[in-house]
């Protein structure tokens, strides 16, 4: 919840200087998940390996997967903003097309910050997933907290103080990211725990260990990648829909964020659940467990609507949005309420269970597939073609999650994802 919260006091606090503000953190933000699904994906692949390791007992090996994996993503850490800060403009234009001059100039400044934070990103990722296979996510939750009180304190001085609009929310967001990595980076050093990250000066690359960890983290890279080009395409899709059609999106995109902190959550956790019992060879309490936190996840996200839906008006307000778009804002949301806890968790969190059994190739296949074919598609030729605008778009994200459902749940019964093999 604090993670996404980071994003979002960006957006409401940002919004008190319009929609062209709005619209400029929306489309940076659309593109740099591209990047940070790609860290996030290393770190699940990590933290499975790390998980299975320490369900057989071997710490040993469990922390070298550890250092190979802070070596994978400070490399992209670094790599990443290299490649793309210069090159922003021509990816700008080239998913959204000609914007208007002052939504392109805002979208410019915010990417340099939101870019330039990567290497902190991909640090905090790391030592994130060694508490993670730790079942230790108390030290993470604690300077989540931290980085959201610099957050929303530095927000609050950049932007209503300074006036600096998108670039305040933007340097706001980088200094969190910094301070939280090296927060992080000191705890896991002086702390005691089975996992750590010592000697990293003497590197010694494992190509062994990089590909279990690659196993994993891979084909979630591709799929989450191939996923946030589908969500890119849909933006794509939206742009042409007008200001108010994107600061809508914007605004629907965060409030959806929120209802899902519940299975999030338990996909995480599921990470080191289900490979402890992976590991430890005890397969029939993977299954278990994946059923025992798959009806967790939806009474949870049933709990979150039903404290939601009674101020969806009070929260749409936050966002200083025109008449228009806060009633086009409040429909869809209220449609997508109905439908969030009968499929999202099932098409969302269930990919989780079965990748940190090693199955991630399957979760691949369905999820790019369904993106690009069902979401994506769908939402061109009934927001275009058919002419239902930005409900239309929400209409095929609804389709996917049905598509993913069928997949995902007819393997799960089945036994092949638990006859995969990691380490």
């Amino acid at each position: 919840m604090l993670t996404v919260t980071i994003g979002l006091a960006d957006t409401i606090m940002v919004s008190s200087c319009g929609e062209v503000a709005i619209s400029s953190v929306a489309l940076v933000d659309t593109f740099s998940i591209l990047f940070i699904q790609l860290f996030a994906a290393f770190a699940t692949g990590g933290a499975a390996v790390m998980s299975q390791y320490l369900g057989r007992k071997e710490e040993k090996m469990a922390n070298q997967a550890a250092r190979q994996l802070f070596y994978i993503c400070l490399g992209l850490g670094i790599l990443v903003p290299l490649l793309c800060i210069p090159m922003r403009e021509k990816f700008i234009t080239a998913l959204y097309g000609n914007l208007e001059k002052e939504l392109l100039s805002g979208c410019l400044t915010y990417f340099i910050f939101i870019f330039g934070y990567f290497p902190f990103l991909g640090i905090y990722n790391v030592i994130y997933a060694m508490y993670l296979s730790l079942g230790n996510t108390k030290i993470t939750l604690k300077v989540s907290i931290i980085m959201n009180c610099t957050n929303i304190l530095l927000n609050a001085v950049f932007i209503y103080h300074f006036n600096m609009g998108v670039a305040g929310a933007g340097l706001a967001t980088f200094i969190s990211w910094v301070e939280g990595a090296t927060i992080l980076l000191v705890l896991q050093r002086i702390q005691k725990n089975p996992l750590s990250l010592h000697s990293l000066h003497r590197i010694k690359i494992d190509t062994r260990m990089c590909r279990r960890i690659a196993s994993i983290s891979i084909p979630n890279a591709i799929e989450n990648s191939m996923f946030n080009i589908g969500k890119i395409l849909v933006q794509r899709i939206i742009s042409t829909l007008g200001i108010s059609a994107i600061a809508s999106a914007a605004v629907l995109f965060n409030i959806g964020s929120i209802i899902t902190i519940p299975g999030v959550g338990l996909s995480l956790a599921s990470t080191t659940v289900i490979g402890r019992c992976v590991g430890a060879g005890k397969k029939d309490q993977a299954r278990y467990y994946s059923y025992k936190l798959q009806k967790v996840g939806m009474v949870s996200m049933f709990i979150t609507i039903l404290f939601t839906y009674p101020f969806l008006h009070q929260i749409i307000g936050f966002y200083h949005l025109t008449e228009e778009a806060s009633a086009l804002t409040y429909h869809i949301i209220a449609t997508t309420l109905l439908i969030f806890p009968l499929a999202w968790p099932s098409s969302f969190t269930i990919p989780n269970f079965i990748r940190a059994a090693g199955d991630a190739k399957f979760t691949m296949y369905v999820s790019v597939a369904s993106m690009l074919i069902v979401r994506v598609g769908g939402a061109y030729l009934l927001s275009t073609v058919f002419h239902f605008g930005l409900m239309g778009v929400w209409l095929g994200m609804y389709s996917d999650w049905v598509c993913r459902t069928i997949f995902f749940v007819t393997r799960l019964r089945g036994n092949k994802w638990l006859e995969k093999s990691v380490i």
